[in-house]
C-alpha cells in the first residue's frame, strides 16, 4: 500500500514534515503491519499506519456528524447486545 494521502502533513503543499526519533517499539506488530500492508520499510510501515488511523478518525468523524444531522440510524442502541 503506497503512502499517497496527505492527511496530517504537509504533503499537500509540498513535502511532508519528517522528524527522526528513536522509539521502543513491539517488533513482533511492526513485523506484522510491515507483512500486511506490502510496506517495504520500516518507516513506509509507519506512515502508512499512521495513515490509517488518520482516515479512521475522519470516518468516524463524518459518521457522527452524519447521525448528528439524523442522517443515519445507530442500529447499536437498538441492540446493545451486539
Amino acid at each position: 500500500m503506497a503512502s499517497t494521502s496527505p492527511r496530517g502533513s504537509s504533503a499537500a503543499e509540498g513535502s511532508p514534515r519528517l522528524r527522526r526519533m528513536s522509539v521502543d517499539i513491539d517488533q513482533d506488530k511492526l513485523h506484522r503491519a510491515i507483512t500486511i500492508l506490502g510496506s517495504s520499510s520500516v518507516a513506509e510501515a509507519l506512515d502508512e499506519a499512521l495513515d490509517l488511523v488518520l482516515l479512521g478518525d475522519d470516518l468516524n468523524a463524518g459518521i457522527d456528524r452524519l447521525a448528528a444531522a439524523g442522517e443515519i440510524k445507530n442500529f447499536f442502541d437498538d441492540h446493545p447486545e451486539w
